[in-house]
C-alpha cells in the first residue's frame, strides 16, 4: 500500500488576509521594540510629575591658538593702561640716560658785564639807535657788534682840552634822577669794560660830574686788546638844586689808537662806607 507523502504546511498557517507568516527575524525585530517601549514607559513613570526634561550638558570647546594669543595680547595692553604714567611696565627696557649738557660758557665780556651788575645802581649798555646826551666834539663815535654779536661803543680821536665839567665834553650819558640822588653826598664807584681797538693798547679817560657842585676830572686808563674792567671812586659832594649828573668817556688824541667800551655802571656805597 503506497504512503501517502506528508504535507509540511501543518507548521504553516495561513494569516487571514494573506498575511506572510511570521519569521524568526521578525520575531527578533518585534522583541527588540517590545523591550524598547517596556524601558521607556518605566523611564516616563519614574519622572516626577511638573519635573522639566534636563538640559544636556556640552563639553566647552577649548580656544584656539589664535584665540589665546589675542586673549593674551588684550590682558597685556589693559595691564599696562592700568599702569601710572611713571610706572615702567614689566618687560619693557630701561630708557637709557642722556648726558647732562654742560652748561654754555659766558664770553669774557658776559663774565665782566655780570660783575659789574651786582652792585650797580646804574648800568648801561650800549645800543645802535639810542643816542648820547652829547657825542663829543671833534671825536669819532660808532656803535658795532663784537665777535658774539654784542653791540659796544667805539670811540678814537678825543680832544686834549675836553672838559670834565658841566655834561662833559666826552661822550656823555645822563645818569636817571634816582641815580643822582642817591648818589648826592656819597662815594660812588664809575666802572667800564673796554679795551683797545684792534688790539692795539690805547687809553680812554671816565669823568662823573654834577653839573652843579663839582665832578671828578678825567680819570686814565690804560688798556689792551682783551676786555677789561677800569674804575674809579667819587665823592660826590651833596646837591642842591640837582642839575642832573653825567658820566663822560673820552678816548685819546687824535692819531692814537681807538678804544672800544661794552657798558658802564655807576655803583653808590652805603652810607656807613661813605665816609
Amino acid at each position: 500500500m503506497a504512503k501517502k507523502k506528508r504535507s509540511s504546511s501543518f507548521n504553516k498557517k495561513s494569516s487571514p488576509g494573506g498575511e506572510k507568516p511570521r519569521t524568526a527575524g521578525t520575531a527578533k525585530v518585534l522583541a527588540a521594540n517590545v523591550s524598547a517601549g517596556i524601558s521607556s514607559r518605566s523611564a516616563t513613570a519614574s519622572k516626577p510629575v511638573g519635573m522639566a526634561e534636563p538640559e544636556t550638558l556640552t563639553s566647552p570647546r577649548a580656544p584656539s591658538t589664535q584665540s589665546r594669543l589675542e586673549s593674551t595680547v588684550e590682558a597685556e595692553g589693559a595691564a599696562r593702561n592700568a599702569l601710572p604714567e611713571f610706572a615702567t611696565p614689566i618687560g619693557a627696557p630701561p630708557e637709557a640716560d642722556l648726558p647732562s649738557q654742560p652748561p654754555k660758557k659766558l664770553s669774557a665780556r658776559a663774565d665782566l658785564r655780570a660783575k659789574l651788575s651786582n652792585n650797580a645802581l646804574f648800568l648801561y649798555d650800549f645800543q645802535s639807535g639810542v643816542a648820547p646826551f652829547r657825542p663829543g666834539k671833534g671825536m669819532t663815535a660808532a656803535i658795532k657788534t663784537d665777535e658774539d654779536g654784542v653791540e659796544y661803543l667805539a670811540l678814537a680821536d678825543g680832544a686834549v682840552d675836553a672838559q670834565s665839567a658841566g655834561p662833559t665834553h666826552g661822550y656823555s650819558l645822563k645818569v636817571p634822577d634816582e641815580v643822582e640822588k642817591a648818589a648826592s653826598g656819597n662815594k660812588i664807584t664809575v666802572q667800564a669794560i673796554a679795551r683797545a681797538t684792534a688790539g692795539a693798547e690805547s687809553r680812554l679817560a671816565l669823568a662823573y660830574s654834577t653839573n652843579e657842585v663839582g665832578n671828578s676830572g678825567w680819570r686814565w686808563f690804560t688798556v689792551g686788546e682783551g676786555w677789561s674792567i677800569i674804575a674809579f671812586e667819587y665823592a660826590v659832594p651833596p646837591m642842591i638844586k640837582g642839575n642832573g649828573d653825567f658820566i663822560g668817556i673820552l678816548a685819546g688824541s687824535t692819531g692814537k689808537p681807538g678804544v672800544d667800551v661794552g657798558c658802564v655802571s655807576v655803583a653808590v656805597a652805603p652810607k656807613a662806607d661813605a665816609g
